[in-house]
């Protein structure tokens, strides 16, 4: 998925892989991390054209083995 800039172009949101989503202001260098979201993984996200809004598109991986044996 990567990073995004916000519609100001003075932060970016990154994801790690322990804590979650991040933004960082391209000013002070400080990084915070994004409240309130849900913690299903983002699969996409975005800002609105305005920076109003935060669109994402979130899911859980859901994964089954199966064993296929030869009658023979």
């Amino acid at each position: 998925m990567g990073s995004r800039w916000s519609p100001d172009s003075q932060t970016v949101a990154f994801r790690d892989t322990v804590s979650g989503y991040w933004s960082q202001s391209v000013e002070s260098g400080e990084s915070k991390r994004m409240e309130n979201l849900p913690a299903e993984k983002f699969y996409n996200f975005a800002w609105s054209k305005d920076g109003k809004q935060f669109a994402f598109v979130r899911g859980q991986e859901i994964r089954d083995v199966v064993l296929i044996k030869s009658g023979k």
